[in-house]
């Protein structure tokens, strides 16, 4: 913890999470909540160790060159900040992004809505993008899911479904779950980005989870 959690003092706190990895083709997540970091003057207040959640193999640390003939390790990185909307915006933001962990996702899932519950996080959405078969300039399509009946229904509003699929699935589905155990507000919104640009950015997408988002939050 960088900072005081219970002394933020935040207004409706709602919260947004882009994990990293396999649920953020096109960086289309972590973008996101990029952006949001970048232009809204967030301020960090707290991050994880990411020693008990990463495999260091698989996440592998990035090397710096801070100065000349000096090498540092930059970890992986989990952390939480918050902006302070105007006074005539009625609710506050906490952003998180950190990479997908490899390792004990109840326990990382459990210590992220810990985090939220302390910062009074009314509503949480979680942020992913997986590689499909779609255009560049298409519309990214969106699916969601919601714990909760009233936030279904915005999503249904908006034709936004989560589907059937059954296989393997990403660390959203597991915090989600969790948000649900626990009685807290949260959805999923994820899109598709073209499989042909694998490792490129894709604005696109970004910008069509948080428009549909604040949607959302501005009519819960």
């Amino acid at each position: 913890v960088v900072e005081n959690l219970e002394a933020q003092q935040l207004r409706r706190p709602f919260a947004i999470a882009g994990f990293g990895g396999w649920i953020d083709a096109g960086f289309a997540a972590t973008g996101a909540v990029r952006y949001l970091v970048e232009h809204l003057a967030a301020r960090r207040i707290a991050d994880i160790d990411p020693e008990p959640f990463y495999a260091f193999t698989d996440t592998r640390p990035r090397v710096s060159h801070p100065s000349p003939g000096r090498r540092e390790p930059l970890w992986p990185r989990a952390e939480w900040y918050v902006v302070r909307m105007p006074d005539d915006v009625p609710r506050d933001l906490v952003l998180f992004t950190a990479p997908e962990p490899n390792l004990r996702w109840r326990a990382f899932s459990d210590l992220v809505l810990n985090v939220f519950e302390r910062l009074g996080t009314e509503t949480l959405v979680s942020f992913g993008a997986v590689l499909a078969p779609v255009h560049h300039r298409a519309q990214p399509p969106l699916r969601g899911y919601a714990t909760t009946d009233a936030l279904r229904t915005l999503l249904r509003r908006r034709q936004i479904s989560s589907g059937r699929y059954e296989g393997p699935t990403g660390i959203t589905t597991v915090l989600l779950a969790a948000a649900r155990d626990r009685g807290m507000a949260a959805f999923s919104l994820s899109t598709s980005s073209p499989s042909y640009l694998t490792d490129m950015p894709n604005p696109r997408a970004s910008a069509a989870l948080l428009r549909v988002a604040g949607e959302i939050v501005e009519r819960e």
